[in-house]
């Protein structure tokens, strides 16, 4: 996946959790961008993007303009993969 993909896909899981206040609140809205395959992505293609994001070092709050830090975002990207591995379901 090329670095541009995987930097979309993961655009898209962290748009609903930009300007919150508590983006873990915002899990269900990126198990929804999966569900309706946003981008074209697939639900693999979601967490191949989540773990190349995890393991490379850049730094999410100023790729993303985020409004919390990269240690938030990731954790936030943890929280997204572990309930898409559990197969918790989106919301409708």
């Amino acid at each position: 996946m090329t670095t541009t993909r995987w930097q979309a896909l993961l655009r898209a899981l962290t748009y609903h959790a930009i300007m919150c206040r508590d983006p873990m609140g915002e899990v269900g809205g990126a198990l929804y961008i999966v569900k309706t395959k946003a981008l074209g992505g697939t639900k693999d293609e979601y967490l191949e993007a989540i773990r190349l994001g995890l393991a490379s070092d850049v730094d999410f709050a100023k790729l993303y303009h985020l409004n919390h830090s990269d240690a938030t975002a990731r954790a936030f990207l943890r929280a997204v993969e572990a309930d898409l591995l559990a197969g918790t379901p989106a919301p409708r």
